[in-house]
Order: structure tokens, then C-alpha cells, then sequence
């Protein structure tokens, strides 16, 4: 059975990039033609497969399904699935429901509650793991756990380098993020991106030709999100060719000007570096900050809370005297802190009361190292 759909005509009586122009060739059921400004519909064959949202992240070598989530999450592992790849693990998120919290401040009179419902799937693919993720479930990960550039490599391979939309990048010095999107496909030069003092943290662009059975966009950072119509008998299929795209060098030919400045990977700098970093946390120098790692979108709920040493009050900013008060609440000493306390402490962002949407370790992410140059 076809489909309908609804199309609203311009009142210019042209109709868009559809080829639809109002008053010219297009009888209705009566034999007139359309007015101006009214709707036409147009068939779109039953046969088009419906496209869902895919968030995924490749794990690192040496993690899987019972190694890569966090020892405290919540997630039952013991869900049964009849669709589910040959391999795949399902970890579901069922939290309790409760109720909104303006039922209370305005005084509702009826039954109302909402929950929180998402699932992770770990599917391994030629000796490397997949983590397709659902919902707000992704901060159960390990933050050492996944791959940081998967996401973006695939897109930079995987996109029309002339039919990007929209760059996030971030300037390392100061921690200024900067979001940029344009109206019609573009190359990066209109992005206004400068190789020299920034870095590219995601993009999102149509796919190639050669993919768009797979996705018809992407948009890639640490994980990649598209909308894919593949089925779950088919999700295997997907991530092999997604691993070969994270694998493929060609992105450095078709970006060459993204590589300007790189992460560290000496181990030695590494070390001092480190160094360098703890001392800073010990005697709070006032040159360390903290940071998000993304941007913020501030017409949502925005709250932050620490982990990694107990509980945590909801904090409405981000400031580094936050974490010293956090550590102060748990009996904790900045000047005693060891390296693998930063790794092991996290920022959360939560809504207010306290359900985490994401995490970010403090040594991997929110620590902006501008006394370090």
C-alpha cells in the first residue's frame, strides 16, 4: 500500500527542489489545477525502507561487553531479545517511573509519571566490539573504554567533502567551542576552519554516493550517529563496513587540513604532562580550569554533579572550586590526590534531579590545560 505524503506549496505557487510548480502541470482529482498556497501529495512507494537512529561507538582493542561497562551501572543484562545479531549482548536500562516535577508545583490532580528507558548492544565485528547505544545509556561506559576519534574518521571517510552542514571545533587554548552550520551543502572553507589554532571536534555531512544504502547522513565525533535503514539482521553488515571506513587513511588526502595540531602520544611528554597536571590539582594553581567537552546546549536542563569519591550535591555551574568542595565533602585532600584519582573521578552533566545524561573523566576531559604550554 503506498503512502501519502503532505507537502506544503510555496505561496509563490513554485514549488521546491521537488519539481512541483503550482498552476503549470499538475491536475488534482478534479481536473484542476492546485491553488496557490494550498498542499499537494505526493506517493512515495511502500517499498522505501524506514531509516532509524543509530549512536554508535567502537570499543578499543581488549574491551568487550564485560569489561567495558562502568562497575556501578544499573543496566540488566539479562534480557531476552529474539532479534539480536549472532553475538550481540543486550544491557537494557528500565529505570522506575516517576513523576514529572511540575505535576507537584502545579498541583496535578492525576496519575502522571515518566521513566527512563534505553538499552546498549555490544556486537563484536573481526576481533573488535561495537556498542550501539539507545537512549541516555552511553555514560555507563568506561571512559577508557571506547575509541575517541571512531565516530569522526568514519565521517571525514564516509561524507561528500563538498556537502557538509555543520563543525564543532574547539580553540586549545582558551577552551572556546565554536558550532557552525550552514543553509546549503559547503566545503570546510566556508566553515571558516583554521588548521592552525583549532581543533575539529565533529562533523556532519552527507554521505557519498557509494554509502547512502548504508546512511544518508553523518555526523562523527567520539561516536558516530546516522540514520540508517538497515535492519537488525543487518547490523553486522553495517559495522564491518563502518570498521573499514575507521581503518581507511583517505580522509588525511580528502581533509588534509585537519591535522595541523595533534594529540600528544609520546609516552615521556605523556608522563610529564601528567606531572605537571597532578601538581597543578594539588596546589589548585588558579591557571587550571574545568571545562565541559562539548557544547552546551543551555536551553536544556543544565546541572552538573562529581563521581568517583561518593555522591554528590547538583551543582547549576561548572567551576573547578565545585570539585575542590566535592573532595572537601568526602574527606578528601587535593594536595594527597594521585593520578589515578583524576582518572577514576568524573563530571557528570544531569538534569536537576541528579539523572545523569553524560560523563566525562576529569583527567580525559575536564581539565583545560593552559598552564602546560
Amino acid at each position: 500500500m503506498a503512502h501519502l505524503v503532505l507537502l506544503s506549496a510555496l505561496r509563490t505557487g513554485v514549488g521546491s527542489r521537488y519539481g512541483t510548480r503550482y498552476g503549470s502541470a499538475h491536475p488534482d482529482s478534479r481536473g484542476a489545477r492546485p491553488r496557490r498556497g494550498r498542499y499537494a501529495l505526493l506517493r512515495r512507494s511502500s517499498s522505501v525502507s524506514k531509516s532509524r537512529s543509530f549512536s554508535i561507538y567502537l570499543l578499543k582493542e581488549g574491551f568487550d561487553a564485560t569489561t567495558a561497562l562502568k562497575p556501578d551501572h544499573v543496566l540488566d543484562g539479562d534480557v531476552a531479545a529474539a532479534n539480536l545479531p549472532s553475538g550481540a549482548s543486550l544491557f537494557v536500562l528500565d529505570a522506575p517511573p516517576k513523576p514529572p516535577w511540575w505535576k507537584d508545583y502545579f498541583g496535578v490532580d492525576k496519575a502522571l509519571h515518566q521513566t527512563g528507558k534505553g538499552a546498549l548492544v555490544f556486537l563484536p565485528i573481526n576481533g573488535r566490539t561495537f556498542v550501539l547505544t539507545f537512549g541516555r545509556v552511553a555514560h555507563n561506559l568506561k571512559d577508557e573504554s571506547y575509541e575517541y576519534d571512531f565516530g569522526l574518521r568514519v565521517t571525514l571517510n564516509a561524507v561528500d567533502p563538498k556537502r557538509l552542514k555543520n563543525t564543532d571545533v574547539i580553540e586549545p587554548g582558551t577552551a572556546r567551542r565554536q558550532r557552525t552550520q550552514v543553509a546549503i551543502d559547503s566545503d570546510l572553507t566556508y566553515f571558516e576552519f583554521d588548521r592552525d589554532s583549532k581543533i575539529l571536534k565533529s562533523l556532519t555531512g552527507k554521505a557519498k554516493p557509494q554509502y547512502r544504502h548504508l546512511m544518508k547522513h553523518a555526523t562523527g565525533s567520539t561516536n558516530l550517529r546516522i540514520n540508517s535503514p538497515v535492519g537488525a539482521a543487518d547490523l553486522a553488515g553495517l559495522c564491518t563496513q563502518l570498521l573499514a571506513l575507521y581503518r581507511d587513511e583517505s580522509y588525511r588526502t580528502t581533509f588534509p587540513d585537519i591535522h595541523n595540531i595533534t594529540p600528544v602520544r609520546d609516552p615521556s611528554l605523556i608522563a610529564a604532562l601528567d606531572a605537571r597536571l597532578l601538581e597543578a590539582i594539588q596546589t589548585k594553581n588558579p591557571d587550571l580550569y574545568l571545562t565541559v567537552p562539548t557544547i552546551v546546549d543551555y536551553q536544556d536542563e543544565f546541572y552538573v554533579a562529581f563521581g568517583g569519591a561518593g555522591a554528590s550535591r547538583i551543582y547549576d555551574e561548572v567551576y573547578l572550586d565545585r570539585y575542590y568542595e566535592y573532595l572537601a565533602e568526602k574527606g578528601r585532600d587535593p594536595s594527597a590526590l594521585a593520578l589515578g584519582d583524576l582518572r577514576s573521578h568524573v563530571l557528570k552533566l544531569t538534569n536537576e534531579d541528579g539523572d545523569p545524561r553524560s560523563s566525562y573523566s576529569l583527567y580525559r576531559w575536564g581539565m583545560s590545560r593552559r598552564l602546560l604550554n
